[in-house]
């Protein structure tokens, strides 16, 4: 018998890729603490779709607007979602991996990754601008 809700949520995630989704370039980077980032070139630079969630959330870390020094920081996180299943075979991407979004022309770095969703591979994602 037929998993209906695994057929469901695969013909969801193919819709909403289809109609939403954009290209992405993953570049694999070496970890580094305190020297400047290098390129892994033993993986190989992914290109893909996926969901891009960016929330534009700030906070006042002043309190409130009535003080004469106020600092706004961006809070929220941006998120990245890619079906497993389009993703090359042996794709491998790790925490401090650069991520181009090639259709906003924006850059983020993976901060961490969230291998539990069932279809969809979710990176946590920080600006680099």
């Amino acid at each position: 018998m037929v998993d209906r809700w695994k057929d469901r949520l695969g013909r969801v995630d193919r819709a909403v890729d289809r109609v939403m989704s954009e290209e992405i370039v993953i570049t694999p980077m070496l970890p580094s603490d305190y020297a400047t980032p290098a390129r892994d070139v033993a993986r190989p630079i992914i290109t893909t779709i996926g969901l891009l969630h960016v929330d534009r959330d700030e906070n006042d870390i002043g309190g409130n607007s009535r003080h004469v020094r106020n600092a706004r920081v961006r809070v929220s996180p941006t998120r990245l979602e890619i079906t497993k299943s389009i993703l090359p075979p042996g794709a491998d991407i790790r925490e401090n991996d650069l991520v181009d979004a090639t259709d906003k022309g924006e850059h983020y770095k993976v901060d961490w990754i969230d291998r539990q969703h069932p279809g969809r591979l979710v990176l946590m994602l920080s600006s680099l601008e």
